[in-house]
């Protein structure tokens, strides 16, 4: 009886007392500057996500009251005049923030978010991802919801100065956290498009107006226009790497396909609002990349022919349909 219970404190001092001194002995020195480093940084990573998630939350907690109303006609024409300082007009990113800006009425006024943060944040909150001197276009693109979000403070001070200092900060706020999609894709056992491109974590959408931005975004890049948008993109700025790649696995065999985005987007979707939609714009886009026959769409020209093709008999879904521009009020 003895004999056991010495046995089972020895047990315990092994595996309880034994490792603390193990740790602290001078041998493990190294292991143990490594052990409090990866603790650290562990801890930082954490607080840092609390505190942007918090900063978010008293964002979302600003009184509709403080923002004013909806944009008049001459504050969204001062927008689109501040969007077009840094954005060619015409371009991909114009008629993107354009499309966000169009839609921004039905899917704010779904979720309750205030429909004139929407609209201003979705016309500027690309404006400078492709327009920045000095700074590699990865670069430019990784941090454009950092610097979008500076330049929207700017744009509203001097082209919607009667706007208060709280809708500053909550068209700045969704701009900041835009960017996506990010995390990883378990069905494609792949981090997502935007933590794949560039390697570093992003805040989530907390308040009402950044998570509708954020979808709005996403919603975007799910159509089968936004397939042809992703292509042509692709195309265009091709590498050695990517030049390499055919049509079928830019569209849907490859590890960074249209395919593979349509479906990191969906994943990511933030509102009811959108994900009732990004399942409809899903399936649409998904049931398009099915029916291609690649061994006849071996061009950017077949692929566009293909689309205009699939839109005859499959309409696009109404949740994203354009039916309201909301141009402003007065």
């Amino acid at each position: 009886m003895k004999a056991r219970l010495l046995q089972v404190l020895e047990t315990l001092f092994v595996w309880t007392v034994g490792p603390v001194i193990l740790f602290f002995s001078p041998r493990a020195r190294r292991f143990r500057r490594v052990t409090l480093a990866t603790a650290a940084l562990g801890a930082t990573a954490w607080w840092t996500g609390f505190a942007l998630w918090f900063l978010g939350t008293l964002v979302g907690m600003i009184p509709e009251t403080s923002l004013g109303g909806d944009l008049t006609t001459l504050e969204r024409g001062a927008a689109v005049r501040a969007l077009h300082e840094f954005v060619q007009p015409g371009s991909a990113t114009d008629l993107h923030s354009l499309r966000m800006e169009e839609r921004a009425l039905r899917f704010a006024s779904a979720e309750g978010a205030h429909v004139g943060a929407v609209r201003t944040a979705a016309l500027l909150h690309d404006a400078l991802k492709d327009n920045l001197p000095k700074v590699s276009p990865k670069d430019r693109y990784c941090m454009h919801g950092e610097t979008g979000a500076l330049n929207s403070i700017r744009a509203i001070k001097h082209r919607l100065s009667d706007r208060s200092v709280a809708f500053s900060v909550v068209v700045a706020d969704a701009i900041f956290r835009h960017m996506g999609p990010c995390g990883f894709n378990m069905d494609w056992r792949d981090r997502r498009h935007v933590s794949k491109t560039c390697d570093r974590d992003y805040p989530t959408p907390v308040s009402r107006v950044s998570q509708v931005v954020y979808d709005l975004d996403m919603l975007d890049q799910m159509t089968v226009e936004g397939v042809l948008r992703l292509v042509e993109q692709r195309q265009a700025t091709s590498d050695e790497a990517t030049g390499k790649e055919s049509l079928k696995d830019m569209v849907k065999t490859g590890k960074d396909s249209a395919w593979k985005q349509v479906v990191d987007a969906g994943q990511t979707l933030r509102t009811r609002t959108g994900q009732r939609c990004g399942k409809e714009l899903q399936s649409d886009t998904v049931g398009f990349i099915k029916s291609l026959d690649f061994g006849r769409v071996k061009s950017l020209e077949d692929l566009r022919g293909a689309a205009a093709a699939w839109r005859v008999g499959h309409p696009e879904p109404t949740c994203w349909a354009a039916q309201d521009r909301g141009s402003g009020t007065g």
